[in-house]
């Protein structure tokens, strides 16, 4: 089903199904395809939260086999960011997750923790639309190690998640709002330096009063439009350079370009097939399993083939583990198995992107298309206008 990008419904995904199996001489129970109510039934059976082993399961081996081919001074570089997704408009979906008001339909808030040099999702949290993002972060960081490097943009910082951290002994890297948060960076932006130590300290009437204080690093850049841009980081300076603390920040945006792949035209949900919450989640699992386990051909590929593991192109070895994977998993003979294994690396080595400087392509965005409401049809998502 994520093969297939949401581009069939179960009936097609079936039929094929049923077709690789007889080519590779596999005798399934039935010489038939079983129904979509049959499929549908089994489904429910399996559970989401089995698929989120898996999905944790392969992470983990990437890391084994490739992770040390992946590091930025000998570290792992993660981030944590959200993404809000709407679902099929059924009432358990709206019970359970709710959605924007005024909404037509269900959203789910979708956290992923990214390693943002393997470009790996390493797991993720599905929770209800107007779930806090910063808990979710607290879910997450379970599976952060000591001396992992974690990159947060502005909606994450506060007393509480750096003092988590710092617990767990994980360093960060957070970009931080340059006025109505802390007092310590406002003074820092005053000061015009273009880094510093900063002491974070909760006010005494604070919910945190009880927390730090935080000694802390302060680095500023001028944003696209002169602004000032600051970062927190528990990084020293003999370790990391400010220009490293940039360039660290500068990697959080490959988290943003995996949610675009994952609302995307050729693998992206595109429409739910499930119409119950466990199946939602089963749905996002399923799709981040599939991603980690294409990156790890694409690692394997990248040391077989010896080509740069960077320029090796997504969409192509995406659609390539997507017309291969389910007759390589069917495959009873090793040998055939291994032929198959190779063809598919030869295929995702002689597909390779071009070097680009920078970001090449313009921003897309992936927001359903307007639609009819209550009073007419939506022109402007601002301005409703009602069509007699």
């Amino acid at each position: 089903m994520v093969a297939d990008g949401g581009r069939r419904g179960y009936r097609h995904v079936l039929e094929a199904f049923w077709d690789d199996a007889k080519d590779l001489g596999i005798v399934l129970p039935q010489d038939e395809p079983i129904s979509d109510a049959a499929f549908c039934n089994a489904r429910r059976k399996l559970k989401a939260s089995a698929v989120r082993v898996l999905l944790r399961d392969a992470a983990e081996a990437f890391d084994r086999q490739h992770g040390q081919r992946h590091r930025f001074h000998g570290r792992r570089v993660l981030a944590v960011d959200g993404s809000k997704i709407p679902v099929q408009r059924a009432a358990e979906l709206w019970r359970e997750f709710g959605g924007p008001t005024p909404g037509y339909t269900p959203q789910i808030l979708v956290s992923t923790l990214f390693d943002v040099i393997a470009k790996v999702p390493l797991d993720a949290s599905v929770a209800p639309y107007a779930s806090c993002e910063r808990e979710q972060l607290g879910r997450l960081a379970l599976h952060l190690r000591p001396r992992d490097v974690l990159v947060l943009d502005q909606g994450y910082p506060s007393y509480e998640v750096i003092d988590m951290l710092l617990q767990l002994e994980v360093d960060f890297v957070i970009r931080v709002t340059t006025s109505g948060g802390f007092r310590a960076v406002e003074d820092f932006v005053r000061s015009g330096r273009s880094q510093d130590d900063i002491l974070l300290a909760p006010a005494v009437h604070h919910d945190a009063r009880d927390l730090g204080p935080f000694a802390l690093r302060a680095v500023r850049r001028k944003g696209p439009h002169g602004e000032p841009q600051v970062f927190l980081t528990s990084l020293s300076r003999e370790s990391f350079r400010r220009a490293d603390i940039l360039e660290l920040y500068r990697r959080r945006w490959q988290v943003e370009l995996f949610y675009r792949l994952e609302k995307g035209e050729y693998l992206g949900h595109h429409q739910f097939h499930a119409r119950n919450a466990d199946g939602v989640r089963q749905e996002v699992f399923a799709l981040l399993l599939f991603i980690a386990l294409s990156r790890t051909l694409m690692a394997a590929t990248a040391e077989i083939h010896q080509v740069p593991y960077e320029r090796i192109s997504q969409k192509g070895a995406l659609l390539a583990a997507a017309n291969r994977f389910t007759v390589l998993l069917l495959h009873q003979d090793l040998d055939r198995a291994r032929e198959t294994l190779d063809a598919l690396f030869r295929r995702i080595s002689r597909c390779l992107d071009g070097r680009h400087r920078q970001r090449s392509y313009p921003r897309r965005s992936f927001k359903p298309r307007p639609r009819w409401g209550p009073n007419g049809h939506i022109h402007d998502p601002e301005r409703r206008v009602q069509i007699s």
